[in-house]
Parts: C-alpha cells; sequence; structure tokens
C-alpha cells in the first residue's frame, strides 16, 4: 500500500494514458516513477550475504563455522551485530562507491508478539493478544492470562467462516 500521493499518481496516469501519446502505457511506470520523484519506490536494503561472511570472519576469525557463531551469541548472548555493504549510488550521471554500516543481526524481533517462553511469537493484530489484553485489564495474572489466551478456541461458526473464506 502506498501512502505518499496516491492520487497525484492517478491523475498523472490519466494525463499520460490520453491517446496523443503514444507508448503511455508501456512507460507509464518509469514516467510516473520520474514525475513523482520516485516517492512511491522503498530504498531501504537489505545486508548482503557477502557483508554477513566478512563480518563473521573478522569476528570470528579462528572458528571454522564463525557464521553459526554469530548467531549463537546473537540469539543466547543478546548481542547486536553491524555489517559494512559496499554498493554502487548514482548522481548527477556520477557513479561512486558508498558504504554504509547496517544493522545485521538482532535478537529483538519488533515486528512480532513474542510470549513469556521466548520462542512463540503472534502477529500484531491477531485475535489471541486482544484476548490476553482483556483478561489483563480484568485483573487477571500476565502468566494465567498469557496461558488462557493461548488455549482459548474460536466459536465453531466463527472457525467455520474463517474456513470458508480461506478455501
Amino acid at each position: 500500500m502506498s501512502l505518499n500521493g496516491d492520487d497525484d499518481e492517478k491523475k498523472f496516469r490519466k494525463k499520460i494514458r490520453k491517446p496523443s501519446f503514444k507508448y503511455a502505457r508501456q512507460f507509464s511506470d518509469t514516467l510516473i516513477g520520474a514525475h513523482m520523484d520516485g516517492s512511491n519506490r522503498s530504498k531501504h536494503k537489505g545486508v548482503s550475504k557477502a557483508g554477513m561472511n566478512k563480518m563473521a570472519c573478522e569476528t570470528y576469525p579462528n572458528f571454522e563455522s564463525p557464521l553459526t557463531q554469530v548467531y549463537r551469541d546473537c540469539l543466547f548472548k543478546n548481542e547486536v551485530f553491524y555489517a559494512k555493504n559496499i554498493g554502487f549510488r548514482t548522481k548527477d550521471h556520477i557513479i561512486s562507491l558508498v558504504e554504509s554500516e547496517k544493522k545485521a543481526l538482532c535478537p529483538i524481533d519488533t515486528k512480532r508478539w513474542i510470549l513469556s517462553n521466548g520462542i512463540t511469537s503472534l502477529a500484531y493484530g491477531h485475535w489471541r493478544i486482544d484476548a490476553y489484553k482483556s483478561m489483563i485489564k480484568a485483573g487477571m495474572s500476565p502468566e494465567l492470562a498469557e496461558k488462557r489466551a493461548m488455549s482459548v478456541k474460536l466459536k465453531p461458526e466463527i472457525e467455520s467462516l474463517i474456513e470458508e473464506h480461506i478455501a
């Protein structure tokens, strides 16, 4: 879902797809990217595999499998690892190499609701999280509320609706 000027993009698409412009349909995405200054594209890029291996070998040079040791330390010792990436960038038709340092591994998963055992997780917005929160508001202990929220079942009619929707 794009939040950066959807209306402007729709207006521009209508404008360039007029019959007077011969190849508008083929080049519409390119033209929109140029016109909208690329505001809809995500520029976030991950860490390359080569960057991860280099970081692991520099951190643990004497180990047989340094990447495995990096993963162990991240999970069990709660260490955060950073890796350097080298990439090409262009500005005003001038190509240059840019070195950036990014967070490669982090023990904290901020995109999921992690349960007290540290292993099981739920997606944010899951109905069990709402059940857990309502039990906490009712004055139940967090341990008992989590146990009950994980063991509670949906009503049969709701389950059948979900199964019909999925099928």
